[in-house]
């Protein structure tokens, strides 16, 4: 992806890293995106606590995931095997409260919801 990304932005900085401890000083961004990963992490919440680190006050992060609203054993396990863990929407919250964000807003389209909140 990264090969694909030089092509298409060849002006950009890519950095490949490890989304739960990145390689830049705090509060270096403005924003910080993650999308569509949440649910990939082996700790979503260290991925977003490490996004409110590199944050400046006044930034934004954004990111999305699906969202369940039960756990169920089976579905549970086979996430687990697939390396997949899908929160509840209160757990997606309380991780963006640990990790010291504010105003917690989220827009949902069926089970994806796209969340964001403010490094106050």
């Amino acid at each position: 992806m990264l090969a694909l990304a030089r092509k298409a932005a060849p002006g950009a900085m890519l950095v490949r890293a490890d989304a739960a401890a990145l390689p830049f000083g705090d509060g270096a961004f403005g924003a910080v995106v993650n999308m569509a990963a949440l649910d990939l992490y082996p700790s979503a919440e260290r991925v977003i606590i490490e996004s409110a680190r590199v944050l400046a006050r006044g930034g934004r992060w954004v990111g999305s995931t699906f969202v369940t609203s039960v756990r169920l054993p089976f579905l549970s396990a086979l996430a687990v095997a697939a390396g997949v863990r899908t929160p509840r929407l209160d757990e997606l919250a309380g991780w963006v409260e640990r990790a010291g964000l504010a105003r917690f807003a989220t827009a949902a389209f069926g089970r994806y919801v796209i969340a964001w909140a403010d490094k106050c």
